[in-house]
């Protein structure tokens, strides 16, 4: 087999330990959870891990209103996953005070409004884990199990993410954050980078732009084949620009819906970082498709989010958030990208014709 093919072999790993599922949700939401819940459903005849679901847990001041609507919010979005089970995992600082676990009531909760059956429900503390379903010393002791991130599964599941450049993050604020512009000097570099697009653009014409563009594109993808590539402010500028043209843009969402474009995937990323207002609309929109197509639902909101603070009337954005909002999954997502492949090529012929 060609070693660019092996390349594109997924590892599967294999999560028989409850440290190694704790490792796998932290790469499901891309960052360390604190004080949350996380609500896991699982899909299918072997129940894969398919949808996360995380919300921050009640306060000390807060009353049975606000956990009765926490459970509300997990019944709905499992359901609305087509969970055929269900995990939790409560995410606090907070120990266990004589063999009871913190955030007991609002598991018995959330359980008890699923419409699914519950797999498991755990407590991830700063170094150990406590099962909220089993007392038995000799799996599950009152003084917690460690969570073992250097287990064979976890060591796995980290280097297969690690591979694809995609790393856990610390806090959603530094999750969010990879979606946000740069400021300061990067950021007027990078405008008057912008500018001189636009002139290019303009000297061109849109469409010889794109079509350059989208050529550019290419070769860019496979310098970011390397999870350690990076590109200049023209670069970034080009792309972004280029974006503006809706064919273009539409072509990299047909590509973007192929899961093994990462190459791709981490060029926009890289651009839509760079690129400023009122010019990454475009970009940040095709980063959040491809956050959303692989379910990470913070990443996709905060891009769209962004588009929309730049242009609020950029309907794909607003046309894609709205399915966010709404839970569509990922898989129903996808074939819209069929239908936009079709659109694409019977505009490509017709832009032709033109020329």
């Amino acid at each position: 087999m060609p070693a660019s093919e092996r390349e594109r072999q997924p590892t599967v790993v294999r999560l028989s330990d409850l440290s190694s599922i704790v490792v796998a949700v932290e790469h499901m939401v891309g960052f360390r959870p604190a004080e949350s819940l996380v609500a896991v459903a699982l899909c299918g005849p072997r129940e894969r891990m398919s949808f996360s679901l995380r919300l921050d847990l009640p306060g000390p001041g807060d009353g049975d209103a606000v956990v009765d609507a926490i459970a509300a919010e997990v019944a709905k979005r499992m359901a609305k996953a087509r969970a055929d089970a269900v995990m939790l995992f409560v995410h606090s600082d907070a120990a266990p005070v004589d063999g009871r676990l913190p955030h007991q009531r609002l598991v018995d909760i959330v359980t008890a409004g699923l419409e699914a059956p519950l797999r498991e429900a755990t407590l991830v503390g700063p170094e150990r884990l406590w099962s909220y379903l089993c007392d038995d010393d000799r799996c599950c002791p009152a003084g917690g199990r460690p969570i073992e991130r250097q287990s064979p599964a976890a060591l796995t599941l980290a280097a297969e993410h690690a591979a694809l450049g995609n790393v856990v993050l610390g806090s959603r604020d530094e999750l969010v954050a990879t979606v946000r512009p740069l400021g300061g000097i990067a950021a007027t570099s990078m405008r008057q980078a912008q500018d001189r697009a636009i002139e290019a653009m303009l000297d061109r014409g849109l469409v010889g732009f794109a079509d350059d563009v989208g050529q550019e594109i290419d070769s860019l993808s496979e310098r970011f084949a390397d999870p350690r590539a990076s590109l200049t402010d023209d670069e970034a500028a080009r792309v972004a620009i280029g974006l503006g043209d809706r064919l273009l843009r539409d072509r990299m969402f047909v590509r973007l819906s192929d899961p093994h474009e990462e190459g791709l995937r981490r060029l926009l990323s890289a651009v839509a970082r760079r690129a400023q207002p009122p010019d990454d609309a475009a970009v940040c929109t095709c980063v959040g498709y491809a956050a959303y197509l692989d379910g990470s639902g913070v990443i996709a909101g905060a891009a769209f989010e962004r588009a929309l603070d730049t242009d609020p009337s950029y309907l794909m954005a607003l046309y894609l958030a709205t399915m966010l909002e709404h839970q569509i999954a990922p898989e129903e997502v996808r074939k819209c990208g069929a239908d936009i492949d079709r659109e694409v090529e019977r505009r490509i012929r017709s832009r032709r014709r033109r020329r």
